[in-house]
């Protein structure tokens, strides 16, 4: 209930908010001495327009804030990422001109309209389709094979959660991230009244939550140092490709990110 009476601004946050954001930060980034061009400046502030909210909603938590306001930043994050990526892989294309998404940037502007509408509208659709199939089966399995009834329901969010990202960004080239959103609030929204152990169920994806951001976490801070370390092969263990300004710069950009998103707020 909390979560729809605020939609409308976790959309703007999502939509309006993560533009402004990626354009405003790509602009900034031409004042890094870093000669980005234009595409690889919205890259960047795609990837940096997407808000992660764990460690925020953790404070305000303990801190005993509104659920309002807790609901708002958290949703605001399920819809972002799915802005974020699709902007990024726009963007990617154009910097790259790899064709994989559209053909570059000399192309019509009717190009880059179908390419938002195949992965938004594309996904929300497989997303719902996803959904509707979760809440059958959740009714399916409902108080029918006693003890194990509560593992086929947990078994079917979780196929579900993973089917709809894989068909959708793989099968069908829409979003991924998006399609699973879709398909995890029709299932928040009607499915909950076919679940026979609510809790059980909300305890498991809690759990894999936490799972789930400690691995991206650690991949992530895996892979930067993996890229630190070749780098610093690479050089032959002078470290030319990294200067102490950089952490400078870095401070900078931090800093800069945190007015701008003030700002689009």
């Amino acid at each position: 209930h909390t979560f729809y009476t605020k939609m409308y601004q976790c959309l703007l946050l999502a939509t309006a908010g993560v533009l402004i954001s990626t354009f405003a930060t790509a602009y900034f980034a031409a004042l890094l001495p870093y000669e980005w061009s234009w595409f690889f400046r919205c890259m960047f502030g795609s990837i940096a327009a997407a808000t992660d909210p764990v460690a925020v909603v953790a404070l305000l938590n303990a801190l005993g804030a509104s659920p309002g306001l807790t609901m708002t930043i958290t949703g605001e994050s399920l819809f972002n990422d799915g802005t974020a990526m699709v902007l990024f892989l726009l963007f990617d294309s154009l910097a790259q001109k790899h064709k994989k998404y559209i053909s570059g940037a000399g192309n019509p502007p009717y190009e880059v309209i179908e390419f938002f509408a195949r992965m938004v509208l594309g996904g929300c659709f497989i997303g719902l389709a996803f959904g509707g199939a979760a809440l059958l089966c959740l009714r399916l399995c409902q108080r029918k094979f006693d003890e194990v009834s509560t593992t086929l329901q947990i078994t079917t969010t979780i196929i579900v959660a993973y089917a709809s990202f894989y068909f959708s960004e793989i099968a069908c080239g829409c979003s991924g991230v998006l399609a699973t959103v879709m398909a995890a609030l029709c299932v928040a929204r009607y499915g909950w009244v076919y679940v026979d152990e609510a809790h059980t169920v909300h305890a498991v994806w809690e759990f894999l939550e936490y799972v789930g951001n400690t691995v991206v976490f650690m991949l992530a801070g895996s892979l930067t140092g993996k890229i630190v370390c070749e780098n610093w092969k690479d050089s032959g263990g002078k470290g030319d490709w990294l200067d102490v300004a950089d952490f400078g710069w870095l401070l900078f950009t931090w800093f800069a990110l945190v007015i701008i998103r003030c700002l689009t707020i």
